[in-house]
């Protein structure tokens, strides 16, 4: 949080910052020489700031904490920080978050903030910021209370399909490619069908943690590729097949993909 102080007539020598009782301040930074500590009160943490030579006119605090471990889906409480003291206080609350994430406030559940749009805050936040920004509000006063909903995203997904035969003497190499964009929210996990004749196929594919193979009937078996990691963006998965040319008929390798909003 950056907290800019205007004083005026003389200089200033300590701020005193109202925290919420949850949340464990971790950094501060401030202009010249100063020392900080925390006092733990009944229903608030409060923050003081000594600046060992004063400062006057416009200055800027920046603070840095954490409101503790939550689980992914949990609500979290507006940080209402309050500068004590001090004849007047506005300011903007920017929400970022993981990009697998959206967060929403409930305009009933504020109390002395409001919900505006993002555009507003282009101004000061910094470049870097912008991608992860979800939500914006702005107050008046201090004392403002309000409660944030989490919710994951919908990851979207196609894949593009492209399969290919090469004929090099006395062997069929069979290749397709599993092309998947991938966006709003990662995935850990991609599954498609093969025809059954490809149980043995080479499958690769980056960051790929397991693979597996489950029989769907006898003609197809359906293939698992669980990833190390969520993946967002671009994912190729290659799978490759040698067999010796035989006198049957031999069918193109196209796979099943599964799970997708579109195939391409």
């Amino acid at each position: 949080s950056q907290i800019v102080m205007e004083t005026r007539d003389r200089p200033v020598f300590r701020v005193d910052l109202a925290l919420p009782k949850t949340m464990k301040l971790e950094r501060v930074v401030a202009p010249g020489f100063f020392e900080w500590g925390v006092t733990e009160e009944a229903d608030r943490n409060l923050a003081t700031i000594h600046l060992t030579g004063g400062m006057q006119g416009k200055f800027s605090l920046n603070i840095e904490g954490s409101l503790g471990n939550r689980n992914p889906n949990d609500p979290v409480p507006l940080a209402a920080i309050e500068v004590v003291g001090v004849e007047r206080q506005t300011g903007d609350v920017v929400v970022q978050a993981d990009p697998a994430y959206d967060v929403v406030a409930d305009d009933s559940d504020l109390k002395g903030i409001q919900v505006v749009t993002l555009d507003k805050t282009y101004a000061w936040l910094a470049a870097e910021q912008r991608a992860t920004k979800r939500l914006a509000l702005q107050f008046s006063k201090p004392g403002y209370q309000g409660t944030l909903k989490v919710a994951r995203r919908k990851a979207e997904v196609a894949c593009l399909t492209v399969s290919n035969i090469l004929i090099s003497g006395r062997t069929i190499r069979e290749t397709a490619l599993l092309q998947y964009e991938i966006q709003n929210s990662g995935i850990r996990e991609v599954t498609f069908q093969l025809p059954a004749s490809l149980r043995s196929a080479r499958i690769k594919t980056a960051l790929m943690r397991r693979k597996t193979i489950e029989e769907v009937d006898a003609d197809w078996v359906r293939v698992r590729v669980e990833l190390q990691d969520e993946v967002l963006g671009t994912l190729k998965v290659l799978v490759e097949h040698d067999r010796l040319v035989s006198g049957e008929k031999h069918q193109a390798t196209v796979p099943i993909v599964e799970r997708v909003d579109r195939i391409d």
